[in-house]
């Protein structure tokens, strides 16, 4: 698809290894860019043949050793004209949504250095995002280079001014079985490098964490609350919830409730460490306690935009919880109400249909009509 009425010329950059199975779905979604290039960086599958029977695409090859995404983004991004407007950086496993080029080009103003964007991380089995935040790679095209050797990130070395396009969607597909193994050294030499570099230290503990190692994962996280005064709290409540679940996963249920407490605490607008809590509490039968932090979640209409969202928060599944512990307290007429209102979120779910008839039942049971 190609937007006919410009206003700015758009290029998008990627980096480009063994992505043949990617390209098609990819290239589509950014083919209302007027030109894409693409930096491959040692692919042995047909990545670089696919990609240059599209007319749009400009194909560049280099080796980048040692291995660095920054200095690869950097690069990629060196290989775009010089008298392009707009930049826009993803990689092949994300996929915008039809007509962002129109969004784009309406709210980007002359003195737009970048905007944010929806970015939704992962789905469910329903395809429903279930992280979402907003996400800033696409940029004016002078004044901003990549940094850090993994979980890079773009900076611009003046004062941003940035537009907020929320209906510009960007949708990651992550392919899971591919390998990340390298993320975690690279991360590792990055601290022993740079021992306070925060970002770098959230990142290695939460890549500790992937990898079950929850004791490394601690270290840095409390190494990382040692500088909480420099941080937001949105930032503070991250890692104190990543702190919490690696104690879930040590079956240290008493710190992992001390720890999803002070999240709470660090930001009491999100609804996201009640939700945790509460599912730990109803995980370990506690239903009393669970049900107390799911209707305090609830209480939460609305959520800061500039937060990450766990989606399983805003959609039937809380309430889908709510119901349940509300039944074992044979609280039935509320566990009837909040069925209800599960299954109107999502009335197709035959597991939820289940459960309903088997409340609805209790419900009447209840109210002496059985």
């Amino acid at each position: 698809m190609i937007y006919i009425n410009k206003k700015y010329k758009i290029a998008v950059y990627a980096i480009c290894k063994n992505e043949s199975k990617n390209i098609e779905k990819w290239y589509q979604s950014m083919s209302e860019a007027d030109i894409i290039y693409v930096l491959d960086t040692g692919s042995t599958d047909n990545s670089i043949e696919m990609l240059k029977k599209y007319p749009n695409v400009i194909v560049n090859r280099e080796i980048i050793s040692p291995w660095r995404f920054d200095v690869a983004r950097n690069k990629s991004l060196s290989y775009v004209d010089d008298n392009f407007d707009i930049c826009i950086c993803t990689d092949f496993d994300e996929i915008f949504n039809k007509g962002w080029r129109k969004s784009l080009e309406e709210k980007w103003l002359p003195n737009t250095t970048s905007i944010r964007y929806t970015y939704n991380w992962d789905f469910d089995i329903l395809n429903r995002p279930t992280l979402t935040f907003f996400l800033n790679k696409i940029h004016k095209r002078h004044g901003f280079s990549w940094k850090h050797a993994v979980h890079e990130c773009i900076e611009y070395n003046g004062i941003e001014n940035i537009v907020y396009i929320p209906e510009i969607v960007l949708n990651h597909f992550q392919d899971k079985k591919k390998s990340r193994k390298n993320y975690l050294v690279l991360l590792e030499n990055a601290v022993n490098d740079n021992p306070n570099d925060l970002r770098d230290i959230y990142l290695l503990g939460r890549e500790y964490l992937v990898y079950n190692r929850f004791y490394d994962a601690n270290k840095m996280f409390k190494k990382y609350l040692l500088f909480n005064s420099q941080m937001t709290n949105e930032e503070v409540s991250t890692v104190m919830n990543l702190f919490a679940l690696s104690y879930v996963n040590l079956n240290d249920i008493e710190n992992a409730i001390k720890w999803y407490k002070k999240a709470i605490t660090a930001l009491p607008k999100s609804r996201n460490s009640y939700f945790d809590l509460a599912i730990l509490y109803f995980n370990n039968n506690d239903y009393n306690n669970s049900y107390v932090y799911l209707k305090e979640a609830i209480k939460i209409s609305k959520e800061d935009d500039i937060y990450a969202k766990n989606s399983n928060c805003w959609n039937e599944i809380i309430y889908d919880y709510l119901s349940i512990v509300s039944f074992n307290l044979k609280k039935y007429e509320l566990s009837y109400i909040y069925s209800s209102i599960a299954l109107s979120i999502n009335p197709n779910d035959d597991r939820l249909k289940r459960n309903h008839n088997i409340i609805i039942n209790s419900y009447k049971k209840y109210k002496g009509e059985l």
